[in-house]
């Protein structure tokens, strides 16, 4: 009996400290491999790390969220009450869910789980897809960033040689975006208009995935309510804002765009597609600004 009870003050003494108890789930904003990178009223944003091998704290998810995988994910998903699921995602795969529950992440095969949460703060009434087999896990039918920067690309190569015309979503027309070219050298084909594919919708909010050809611009208009950004893995983006300010982007960046604002949105790579992801939100009424991470 003695050796037990100095064995535990001895314990205390050095700093041991006990396992943690996993029979009680702990918010998303306590699980210390969830680090909050920006809130508002509508959203809050979560960059995921786990280092393999390595699981999160069983935590509990109160609000629909949708995530994407940053780099390919083979891991378990030990959802409280439900048998242990392995899930594999491809890098810049969706995923929903409605959220209600509490889980574990634990990472398999050496392989480490990246990925940004973007939990939505409001109820999600109504939601569907019009690519997605089901809603409620990884999103499976929906176009992939290439296909949809693939077949806008295929569009506007049959407007330049008299082939149909088609809208060129996002930008409110039919008219291919040009490129300028030093004095003298060769034409370049203007670069194809960027494609916007609707992941899934509600009666609050919308998620579109937009696919940009190489150099490839539009311009956003934040509606009231504003709108959040998120940038697909292999992507760049240059944003440059009406008071003559500009940032970049690269994959996993998120940014807030507040109500009204107009941005230029255009893919910085010279060579390469970029897709972003657009969270936008049908509440009009004006809520508040994004508050830094940790307040």
């Amino acid at each position: 009996m003695k050796n037990v009870i100095y064995g535990s003050l001895l314990s205390l003494c050095i700093g041991g400290t006990p396992p943690p108890d996993t029979s009680k789930s702990v918010s998303i904003k306590e699980e210390p491999h969830h680090h909050l990178i920006l809130e508002n009223a509508y959203v809050r944003v979560f960059r995921v790390e786990i280092i393999s091998p390595d699981a999160t704290l069983l935590h509990r998810h109160d609000t629909p969220y949708a995530y994407m995988s940053i780099g390919k994910a083979d891991f378990i998903n030990a959802v409280e009450g439900k048998p242990d699921a392995q899930v594999k995602m491809a890098n810049g795969q969706l995923g929903y869910s409605k959220g209600g529950f509490s889980h574990i992440v634990r990472t398999t095969n050496d392989m480490p789980f990246y990925n940004i949460t973007v939990e939505l703060l409001h109820p999600q009434p109504n939601i569907h897809s019009d690519c997605a087999k089901t809603l409620g896990g990884p999103l499976e039918g929906c176009p992939t960033p290439q296909q949809t920067v693939a077949e806008s690309a295929h569009d506007t190569n049959a407007e330049l040689t008299g082939g149909a015309k088609s809208a060129s979503p996002g930008t409110g027309g039919d008219t291919p975006l040009a490129v300028s070219t030093p004095d003298g050298a060769k034409s370049a084909a203007p670069a194809a208009p960027p494609a916007f594919t609707t992941i899934f919708e509600s009666d609050e909010s919308a998620l579109k995935s937009g696919a940009f050809s190489a150099k490839a611009t539009t311009s956003l208009q934040a509606p009231p309510s504003g709108i959040l950004l998120v940038v697909e893995p292999l992507s760049q983006f240059k944003l440059e804002f009406s008071d003559g300010s500009s940032k970049l982007l690269g994959g996993g960046d998120c940014l807030w765009i507040d109500s009204g604002s107009s941005t230029k949105v255009t893919n910085s790579s010279d060579a390469n597609p970029s897709s972003l992801l657009i969270f936008s939100f049908k509440d009009g009424a004006a809520k508040d600004a994004p508050k830094p991470a940790g307040n």
